[in-house]
């Protein structure tokens, strides 16, 4: 209902900029003399996400959208007093710029030509036929006791053993980042414990089981395991959004590359590498700024 809603909303706004299009030449504000016109501004309305047009148009986005220019304006006039667009450096960044934007608008309609074929239909096909890559590794609420001494490893599970809390200990005793939390070191999967013997350990153990002492790079390690997550695919409706942004972004990337292969297939390039190894890199003296 609410994308419905701001689908509705753009499209009025759209027909705004339609029925006013014949005046869009009028001037808004005046900068040093440098006119700023209604379709300056419209321009500027044009580059705000759809949810935000709505704001846009109202009399507080339109003002704040124009102080934007007006600013803007004033700090591009001082570079040019200044003469930072006759810096080689400066219309090298100003040509790189140019040349983004002329990629973008080369590459955009073909990007969202693709986009527009991916339907929910689609992502479901993608979700059912791709089990791997939506897999839930199993996880463990683990809980750490670490020291630098066996000796007072020893004695820390000889006193779990009789009882004591285990986040007491933790808190008094252990040099981990968890101290201050009882050792509470969250849910962890087998790839995000620092040794293989540690994962194989924290997996093993029952709910509430202590662990033995445990020894790794130099540090005594005992656990506690509070709760397990078994390893799960989640439903469909759950990951919608983010695998339609993930099958999105993997298109465009196809989509990018594969015109781009295509372009190298059709030029004549011709790469002298004796040449491009030999560059090294150089002290170059800071520019000082120019007094004006």
């Amino acid at each position: 209902m609410k994308k419905l809603l701001l689908l509705v909303v753009g499209l009025v706004l759209l027909l705004s900029l339609a029925v006013f299009a014949g005046d869009n030449d009028k001037v808004v504000a005046t900068v040093n003399g440098e006119e700023i016109t209604k379709d300056d501004v419209l321009y500027e309305v044009s580059l705000y996400p759809l949810d935000r047009k709505e704001w846009a148009f109202s009399e507080e986005g339109l003002s704040q959208i124009l102080d934007n220019i007006i600013e803007r304006k004033l700090l591009v006039k001082e570079a040019r007093v200044l003469s930072l667009d006759t810096v080689d450096a400066v219309k090298r960044d100003i040509e790189r710029a140019r040349e983004d934007i002329l990629i973008k608008h080369l590459l955009s309609p073909k990007v969202q030509a693709a986009l527009a074929g991916i339907s929910e239909d689609k992502l479901r096909a993608y979700y059912d036929e791709n089990d791997t890559l939506f897999i839930e590794p199993e996880k463990v609420h683990v809980h750490y006791i670490v020291t630098d001494s066996l000796e007072l490893a020893k004695e820390i599970y000889k006193k779990l053993k009789e009882g004591e809390s285990f986040e007491s200990l933790a808190r008094k005793h252990s040099i981990s980042s968890e101290r201050d939390r009882g050792g509470d070191a969250g849910y962890l999967t087998k790839d995000m414990f620092r040794d293989k013997n540690l994962a194989d350990t924290a997996f093993s153990l029952k709910l509430g089981e202590i662990s033995d002492i445990i020894t790794s790079d130099g540090l005594h390690y005992i656990m506690k395991v509070t709760d397990k997550i078994p390893s799960y695919k989640p439903d469909f409706d759950d990951i919608k959004d983010n695998l339609s942004r993930k099958v999105a972004a993997d298109l465009q990337n196809k989509v990018v590359n594969d015109y781009k292969s295509e372009l190298r297939k059709k030029a004549k390039i011709s790469i002298d590498n004796s040449v491009l190894y030999s560059i090294q890199p150089k002290t170059l003296k800071p520019v000082e700024p120019t007094e004006k």
